[in-house]
């Protein structure tokens, strides 16, 4: 699952919007924990109950952060997320990819995907405004 879009803030501010827990539950859930370090926990809630847990991989401010996580509970998956940032003319690129769902049987494969790429175009929406879908 690959979504981006083109925030109107500089690098710095947008590393802000996509790391920081208070800026992350503006768009991405109702809660968020983040311990930004290689090794740190990432734990995201939703009023409705739903709860993700992850682990951040990789922290290279302000141009990339990855992070492991369990987007669907009921199902044993774990995928990858990587956001990558790059200056654009009119802001900074965004870059959401999601990966790990070729793990599971292929009809799941597809559903699970084709649910997350809704769901990172939603959350890109309500941080950014429209989407364009890179892949």
């Amino acid at each position: 699952v690959t979504r981006e879009t083109v925030l109107d803030l500089d690098p710095e501010e947008a590393w802000h919007a996509v790391t920081d827990a208070e800026q992350l539950e503006q768009w991405l859930a109702d809660e968020v924990e983040i311990d930004l370090v290689e090794g740190g926990d990432l734990r995201v809630r939703f009023d409705d109950g739903r709860e993700r847990h992850g682990t951040v991989e990789e922290v290279a401010a302000p141009e990339r952060v990855v992070f492991r996580w369990h987007p669907v509970p009921e199902i044993e998956l774990e995928t990858v997320v990587s956001i990558e940032l790059e200056p654009a003319e009119d802001g900074t690129r965004v870059t959401v990819v999601e990966t790990g769902f070729e793990n599971l049987p292929v009809a799941s494969t597809q559903a699970c995907a084709a649910v997350n790429a809704w769901a990172w175009e939603a959350r890109l929406e309500a941080a950014a405004g429209p989407v364009m879908i890179a892949a």
